[in-house]
């Protein structure tokens, strides 16, 4: 069993944070293009009014990824100190916990199918790091 430390814990915050984050940029980018190209309303906008709209969709899902995997690697830290699973059980409850915060806000439930891939990115990780060893 694994003993808590303060430091571990802000250690998983910000990794998960950061990658969900720059994840989060991304999605947000591509989303924010996706959009601008398919609305009437943006199509005849000004490009400034385009860039704004695109700035402010980026550093909304930025945040949000964020958050999210930040929260979900605090959740798995959690997981691994009060009843260590094993890192798939980890990653299981962890996501759970993490996918049933996302679902209970409507508005975030878009943005399930990407968040569902960053947890499974995690996964891969685990999976490449045993390969390699």
């Amino acid at each position: 069993k694994m003993k808590f430390k303060w430091g571990d814990l802000f250690k998983s915050a910000v990794v998960g944070g950061c990658i969900g984050a720059i994840s989060g940029t991304v999605f947000g980018f591509m989303d924010g293009m996706r959009t601008a190209g398919q609305s009437d309303v943006l199509k005849n906008a000004s490009n400034m009014a385009k860039g704004r709209y695109m700035l402010q969709g980026t550093t909304r899902s930025a945040t949000m990824f964020g958050v999210f995997f930040g929260g979900f690697h605090v959740v798995r830290y959690g997981v691994r100190v009060a009843m260590d699973p094993g890192e798939w059980g980890e990653i299981g409850l962890a996501g759970a916990v993490s996918m049933g915060a996302l679902m209970s806000q409507p508005a975030f439930r878009p943005s399930m199918p990407y968040a569902s891939m960053l947890i499974v990115m995690d996964g891969v990780h685990i999976v490449m790091r045993e390969f390699n060893n």
